[in-house]
């Protein structure tokens, strides 16, 4: 017994020791300065205080902001602690100095000033604004710039390049033992001034004392019921439109909101809110910000240096980046529902075409049936290792949207309908139990013309940024060299992920010439950071 009461004393000063400790982050961008309208990259690295290298949670939270309002907001997925995320400044931030701040929810229950950040400069190019905080060739610059990084041991082939030619980086087994490593090359048309110091934060949020807790499997979104709370919803539920199922119930919590535990969800999604009444009313959920709404106390006005022309020349590449369509990337179909296979799965692009999915059921689906009830049609699921049907009717799910409406479903035009997934086994969901599960998948997986019943509402939502690819084009042969396809990169190349392995990192020079600058970062073994820099030159 006394042996048990210390282990357990023991635990509990980890625990407890763990809890005072809390997280240590480190930010990393892609550069300093940036015009409005451009692409922020920034990594973040997360690590327990007191158990370094681990991290639990698997989410941060990214805000760029001045003194009177957050401008962009942005969530990263953490995988062993690291991630990174592409955002978009918009092209209304007026010419200073704006204030990064990175957290996890865990660390909402520290104060404030305890967040990591930095300062970084954004320059409009297309608008003036009242609140431009900044001067313009001030020769002060050059005395309170830092003091100039140590000479970076990586080596480029050739000190100058020309346009659209293969620039090749050797020497990394020098940074072996190193960690956190992130490079960036980045043409140097703008010399800024950001201080030394950090001015403390303000929460802009008035938020009511909430006990964070640590985000270990996924991001958890929150919601609450719009308008007059009323009676407190039977169930809440979250479900995501597209191809791949993502199902999720709500938790109620002690204010009256809905916690909804997600996980593997990444990118911007159309999601569903559903709240079921138990007077049969339409309740109405919507999402809450996760954000912690945080501004710095004071700024100082930004000091500056740049080439006008270069300037000019960045900014046509911005405006162009936010023209030129983005290619998306391909995406492998998932059809696991809770981790479990479907017990039949129907491809109906293979099958002889019907009109209704009625039709389809009748003639070729196994284990379903249809019955009414009350003069209305439902879907019914034979019960897992017996030769009976359920007495309830199935949960049908469209586009991984719950669809109490089964006559809608079944007068559906089977045509635009490309797989069916079939499950047997007994589902809990909603408060509610189901015998079986029937996903309908269409070929644009968007949810069509379907629509939601009255006690759910869709919204678009953004969830964490999953490792995003950073652009970096081939031009290996003469005929993609010579492409009219315009390449106004400003940032060359940005891997914040480099294998301890790595012997050569290759990337190829833009259209844009000029002097270019390789910044190499991260932490030595003893934990303390390091900055290195090498430049080049891109001709005409």
């Amino acid at each position: 017994m006394k042996r048990l009461t210390i282990f357990w004393n023991l635990c509990l000063l980890v625990l407890t020791g763990w809890a005072q400790s809390g997280e240590l982050m480190r930010i990393y961008t892609d550069k300093e300065c940036y015009l409005a309208g451009e692409e922020l990259w920034v990594k973040v690295c997360v690590d327990d205080a007191a158990l370094p290298g681990n991290s639990l949670s698997k989410v941060a939270y990214v805000e760029v902001a001045d003194t009177a309002q957050v401008y962009v907001q942005g969530k990263v997925a953490l995988d062993d602690g690291m991630g990174w995320a592409c955002i978009r400044f918009p092209q209304t931030m007026h010419s200073g100095i704006y204030r990064l701040t990175a957290y996890t929810r865990y660390m909402r229950n520290l104060p404030a000033e305890r967040f990591p950040g930095m300062d970084i400069a954004v320059l409009n190019t297309l608008q003036g604004s009242d609140s431009d905080a900044m001067v313009v060739g001030d020769t002060t610059l050059l005395a309170s710039e830092r003091q100039e990084q140590p000479s970076c041991r990586l080596v480029a082939d050739r000190k100058s390049y020309g346009q659209r030619v293969r620039v090749t980086l050797t020497g990394w087994e020098h940074y072996a033992a190193m960690k956190e490593l992130t490079l960036s090359v980045v043409r140097k048309d703008c010399r800024v001034c950001l201080p030394e110091t950090l001015a403390p934060l303000v929460n802009g949020k008035s938020e009511e004392a909430e006990d964070f807790v640590v985000e270990c499997e996924g991001h958890i979104v929150s919601g609450r019921v719009a308008g007059e709370a009323g009676d407190a919803p039977l169930s809440a539920t979250l479900s995501c439109v597209g191809r791949e199922v993502y199902l999720y119930d709500g938790r109620r919590q002690p204010d009256g909101s809905y916690r909804f535990y997600t996980n593997d969800v990444y990118g911007r999604q159309d999601v569903v809110f559903s709240a079921e009444s138990p007077a049969d009313r339409p309740l109405h959920l919507e999402p809450l910000s996760p954000f912690a709404q945080l501004r710095p106390a004071r700024l100082p006005r930004l000091h500056c240096l740049y080439d006008e022309n270069e300037l000019v020349e960045r900014s046509i590449g911005m405006q162009l980046s936010c023209l030129l369509p983005e290619v998306p990337l391909p995406k492998e179909l998932s059809d696991l529902l809770c981790n479990q296979l479907p017990t039949h799965s129907y491809n109906l692009d293979e099958y002889v075409r019907f009109n209704t999915v009625h039709e389809c059921i009748i003639e070729f689906m196994l284990g379903l049936k249809v019955d009414r009830v009350d003069g209305v049609r439902v879907i019914r699921t034979m019960r897992e290792g017996t030769k009976l049907f359920s007495d309830y009717k199935s949960l049908v799910l469209w586009d991984g949207i719950p669809v109490e409406n089964h006559e809608a479903v079944l007068n559906y035009n089977a045509r635009l309908v490309h797989y069916a997934h079939q499950y047997r086994n007994k589902f809990t969901f909603g408060g509610k139990t189901y015998d079986g599960v029937l996903s309908f998948i269409t070929h644009r997986g968007n949810f069509g013309d379907m629509r939601v019943d009255e006690h759910s509402r869709m919204f678009s939502y953004e969830f964490p940024q999953n490792r995003p690819l950073f652009p970096m084009p081939e031009y290996a042969g003469n005929r993609e060299a010579a492409s009219r396809m315009p390449d106004y990169r400003h940032t060359l190349c940005w891997m914040p992920l480099i294998p301890a392995d790595t012997r050569v990192v290759s990337f190829y020079t833009s259209d844009l010439p000029g002097d270019y600058v390789v910044v190499l970062r991260g932490l030595r073994p003893d934990g303390t950071s390091f900055e290195e820099t090498l430049e080049f030159e891109v001709r005409r």
